[in-house]
C-alpha cells in the first residue's frame, strides 16, 4: 500500500483514525522529525501514515507491533 491509496481510502470515510496514537519522533537517519498517524481498515488492518519533509510513506503493522497496538487501543476493534 502506498500513501496515495491510503489518502483515497481516507477520503471515502471507511477508515477509523486512532488520533490518540498519533506521535512524532526524530529520525536520526533522515535528520528530521517524522509525524505518524494510525488508521484501521474495516477488516482490522492497521496502517501507519508517516509524514516527513513534505513526503509520505506508509507501513502496515504486523506481528508484535500489531498485537501491541490492538491491546493498547482495543476499544477501536470489535
Amino acid at each position: 500500500m502506498n500513501a496515495n491509496q491510503l489518502f483515497q481510502d481516507i477520503n471515502t470515510g471507511c477508515l477509523t483514525e486512532v488520533a490518540e496514537a498519533a506521535t512524532s519522533y526524530y529520525s536520526d537517519i533522515r535528520g528530521l522529525t517524522v509525524r505518524q498517524q494510525y488508521f484501521i481498515y474495516p477488516n482490522g488492518t492497521i496502517v501507519c501514515l508517516n509524514a516527513v519533509d513534505g513526503g509520505y510513506y506508509t507501513s502496515v503493522l504486523e506481528d508484535d507491533n500489531e498485537a501491541i497496538f490492538q491491546h493498547t487501543y482495543r476499544r477501536y476493534f470489535n
